[in-house]
């Protein structure tokens, strides 16, 4: 696991760890159906998934995007995940682009 933020950014790794995944309704299931998640603000959340909304918020999150990693199975094993504190921070197609290339890369070396 990497994780890198900007200055006056908090790591939030070690609290993440070991959480149920019941607490990630919304992120498992659009992962499964779509291989993708994405939350432009993390207010159009609050009413359907209260857990990982205040979870997000707890840690200043204001959008996100994530994909799926898979085996060779094709079986989600992990997900690459992009923050922003500032949704309006998020230029969404450079985002996916970068995830995109880290995720073949990723997804490469752990199916040799």
């Amino acid at each position: 696991t990497n994780e890198v933020v900007k200055g006056g950014t908090a790591l939030i790794q070690q609290q993440s760890q070991n959480l149920f995944r019941s607490m990630f309704f919304c992120l498992i299931h659009s992962l499964e159906d779509n291989g993708y998640d994405y939350i432009d603000d993390i207010e159009n959340i609050k009413e359907q998934d209260t857990g990982f909304y205040s979870y997000l918020k707890d840690f200043g999150i204001g959008a996100k995007y994530s994909i799926a990693l898979y085996s060779a199975q094709k079986n989600i094993i992990g997900f690459l995940t992009i923050d922003f504190s500032n949704k309006d921070d998020a230029d969404i197609k450079e985002v996916i682009n970068c995830l995109q290339d880290k995720k073949i890369k990723i997804e490469t070396l752990l199916n040799l």
